[in-house]
């Protein structure tokens, strides 16, 4: 039965391999060619979607031994960047650091290949997370989900999970000559995936006897958003308040400096504007504004995620030059608008929209420029804007 064996799946990546192995007579009742040239008869549909650019490493596969026989699970790489996310957190995970390919005869002995990601979404001293299952290159059709190692989608005391929501990125180093910044990462593809009570029978919590694959999330393969550059991952281990420009607020937490004011000019040079056969387009990271009412003194940080800007000029320098020009202009005028405002009913989400008023009007002005608050489509390298008092 398909339904039972996903419970095997779900069981296998939470054991202790050695632990298991040492409990288990292990009969190799499928071996790895096998496994091998069943691969290979699979259509090239069964190889795309989710699993698409993956490599199943053969060598390193490993028996289980389950109730019906034998399984085999495989690690699994990625030639690319490609992270996981689930809905319940912000973190990105490495794909080959959550994901196996489990292959395993069913109670009537047909062989199946199923791609399976055991995904955390908190530390905690047992697995906290869910396990996806699906055959190898179809959408998930299974999902289990753990809390400290206890199973809680178990239809037997009526305890049901929703859904959860999986998202695929890409993700691309940015860089500003020899400096690493972080990634910037694209969604590639959102897939739902449900759980299923008819299965929860078959995964009893006890099996786990303690052994419920501790660990959780911020490991040196995953990426964090950057505390103070929106859209900006970098690795979820790395203390960015290190680098210049970035302080601990009084709970401990890394913020940006308020270096946004009018006095710090986002300055030409850190803008990276490329051909696109109509002008020159950069795709920057870090624009923003701190506005301040002076007679009440209170502030609003105003921070875009990715922008795309296309500047209809005749050279990438002329292209930054301008767009620095324009971005300070708008933000001095943002000033002295919000200085005839009521402090006591403003919001950041007002002064963000007045500054892209201010930003698409001036740029309209230079042969229709364009600014849009998001991602450029295509391979444009990224930028991330710099500000100084004397740039």
């Amino acid at each position: 039965m398909k339904i039972a064996s996903y419970a095997l799946v779900a069981l296998l990546l939470l054991l202790n391999v050695s632990c298991y192995q040492e409990e288990t007579a292990i009969t190799q009742s499928i071996t790895i060619p096998q496994v091998q040239a069943f691969y290979n008869q699979l259509s090239q549909d069964n190889k795309g979607g989710r699993t698409e650019g993956l490599t199943i490493l053969w060598e390193e596969g490993t028996y289980k031994g389950v109730s019906t026989g034998d399984a085999l699970v495989f690690p699994v790489t990625s030639a690319s960047s490609r992270y996981v996310q689930l809905e319940e957190t912000e973190v990105l995970m490495r794909v080959e650091s959550v994901a196996h390919a489990f292959a395993y005869l069913d109670n009537d002995q047909e062989l199946h290949l199923d791609y399976v990601q055991q995904i955390p979404i908190r530390s905690s001293t047992n697995f906290t997370g869910h396990i996806i299952a699906g055959s190898w290159g179809q959408e998930p059709t299974m999902v289990f989900t753990y809390k400290n190692g206890e199973l809680v989608n178990d239809a037997r005391d009526g305890r049901l999970e929703d859904c959860t929501t999986v998202s695929y990125y890409e993700c691309t180093t940015v860089s500003v000559g020899d400096e690493i910044y972080g990634s910037s990462c694209d969604l590639v593809r959102q897939t739902t995936v449900c759980n299923n009570p008819t299965a929860a029978p078959e995964l009893a919590p006890e099996d786990f006897g303690g052994r419920g694959g501790g660990g959780g999330l911020g490991n040196r393969t995953s990426l964090c958003p950057h505390p103070g550059i929106v859209g900006l991952m970098v690795p979820c281990e790395e203390d960015v308040c290190e680098g210049e420009g970035y302080v601990k607020d009084q709970n401990g937490d890394c913020i940006r400096e308020r270096k946004l004011e009018n006095k710090f000019k986002l300055c030409a040079n850190t803008l990276q504007f490329v051909p696109n056969g109509n002008g020159f387009t950069a795709d920057i990271l870090g624009l923003g504004a701190y506005a301040v009412h002076e007679e009440s003194k209170k502030g609003w940080n105003v921070e875009f995620g990715a922008t795309c800007v296309t500047m209809k000029v005749n050279s990438a320098i002329f292209a930054s030059e301008e767009f620095a020009l324009v971005y300070n202009l708008s933000r001095d005028e943002l000033d002295q608008w919000l200085q005839t405002q009521d402090d006591e009913t403003m919001t950041s989400s007002m002064i963000r929209t007045k500054l892209i008023a201010l930003l698409k009007d001036y740029l309209e002005l230079i042969n229709n420029s364009v600014f849009q608050t998001q991602k450029c489509e295509g391979l444009i390298p990224v930028s991330v804007a710099g500000y100084h008092e004397d740039c």
